[in-house]
């Protein structure tokens, strides 16, 4: 039995990029109940090509820009699915990610999976052969392990949505509240399942962002992690000074 997937892709100024996304949920190997895109206000040609191109796409166009967040959360208010899984418009997905993660998603009654992530590579995964584990809160404050575009989420009756108020690390601060609520229920395939268009972090344009990235992850690890909240803290104060000093190195290096 196939259940009903709603994939939701904000978008904004995505016109070279949301057809090769579209595409990548239209070629699944399993069955998508529906595709909502969510545009934030383009300025581009991001809204003429969904409307012309992809007709049975369900395109929300916002009236006033308000970020990924609110994006994903008008996604999820729309959805008709029992399970949400989530792309940004410059990503694209392996042709059968929904298939090997719903396989584990059903048989360990979870209500979130992810997977890691390649850059540019989606031709290149192939694998005959998939790992899981179940994630921790602990595990998931460590280090965020679930790049939004390889998630999918059980649709459930308590509603959850990403926090508005949070510009930088809003899909952490939901993944690890999940972790709160649904202990031992949030999985990940080990192999990657996604490619991203752009890394996480990287030397370009990092330094405008990084420390905002960070206060948003600081944020996150304070609201969701109880009387453990210090330990995490300080490990991910550290984690920052490494990439500071990773990315210095990088740009002054002469090789």
């Amino acid at each position: 039995m196939h259940h009903k997937i709603s994939v939701v892709i904000p978008c904004y100024n995505a016109e070279g990029t949301i057809r090769e996304s579209i595409d990548s949920v239209l070629k699944q190997s399993y069955p998508i109940f529906e595709i909502i895109c969510v545009d934030d206000c383009s300025t581009d040609n991001s809204v003429n090509i969904i409307k012309k191109e992809y007709g049975g796409v369900l395109l929300i166009e916002s009236v006033k820009n308000h970020g990924p967040a609110k994006s994903r959360n008008i996604g999820i208010d729309s959805a008709n699915g029992d399970f949400i899984a989530f792309l940004d418009s410059d990503d694209v997905w392996y042709p059968n990610k929904i298939s090997i993660q719903m396989e584990y998603m059903i048989q360990n009654d979870l209500v979130c999976i992810g997977s890691p992530f390649t850059i540019n590579k989606i031709s290149a995964l192939n694998y005959n052969e998939y790992s899981f584990r179940l994630l921790s809160l602990h595990d998931l404050a460590r280090s965020n392990k679930l790049p939004t575009p390889s998630v999918i989420i059980k649709k459930m009756k308590m509603k959850m949505m990403f926090n508005e108020s949070m510009r930088y690390a809003e899909d952490y601060d939901f993944w690890l509240r999940l972790a709160n609520f649904y202990p031992s229920r949030i999985g990940l395939i080990e192999q990657p399942l996604v490619s991203l268009s752009k890394p996480v972090f990287g030397v370009s344009g990092l330094s405008s962002h990084l420390w905002k990235m960070e206060k948003g992850e600081l944020i996150a690890l304070n609201n969701n992690l109880g009387r453990y909240k210090i330990i995490f803290l300080v490990l991910s104060v550290a984690k920052f000074i490494r990439r500071l000093l990773l990315v210095y190195f990088i740009k002054n290096s002469k090789w």
